[in-house]
């Protein structure tokens, strides 16, 4: 925790385009949203001016949409929503094509594959509405990550783990 404080700090934690992070957007509802943000109350005087942080505090899409382009205005592309308001709490291992494909570039360059590979796997494990009708299409995530784990190992890449795990937080 102390190392990935550190690099936020002197600004060496670059996201998926390369640019530092420089803006975290907090994403709660009650307790966990309330704690967090107490924190960074109460430690303000103590924080790095370059380092900024916002908070979402519900699932209000005018919440959210506003500190999302506080923390990027030039990205235009909206988020799906299911990456907002599942509580990936495991119990269900489903998300939309779209949520897929709005994390194909970050997982193609954090396992060194080409964004159209990861793209024909998350096409192999989408599935469609049960019988044609009902639900909607899903990508299953535990059973894509398996599959882009036996075609690319993240230990024989040449990008480390935490580097693949900064990707994520900025795109």
């Amino acid at each position: 925790m102390r190392g990935l404080a550190t690099r936020l700090r002197e600004g060496s934690w670059r996201g998926a385009t390369g640019r530092a992070i420089d803006r975290i957007v907090h994403l709660g509802t009650g307790g966990s949203d309330l704690g967090p943000r107490l924190v960074v109350d109460a430690l303000a005087e103590a924080a790095t001016p370059k380092l900024r942080v916002g908070f979402a505090a519900n699932v209000d899409p005018l919440d959210l949409e506003r500190a999302l382009r506080e923390a990027d205005p030039a990205n235009q592309r909206a988020v799906p929503v299911d990456l907002v308001t599942a509580s990936a709490s495991g119990l269900d291992p489903h998300i939309s094509p779209a949520a897929a494909e709005y994390q194909v570039a970050r997982v193609a360059k954090a396992r060194g594959a080409d964004p159209s590979e990861v793209r024909a796997l998350v096409a192999q494990h989408t599935v469609g509405r049960q019988l044609g009708v009902l639900g909607e299409p899903r990508v299953n995530v535990l059973e894509l990550n398996l599959a882009l784990d036996a075609a690319w190992d993240l230990r024989q890449t040449s990008v480390d783990a935490e580097q693949a795990i900064g990707g994520r937080h900025a795109s």
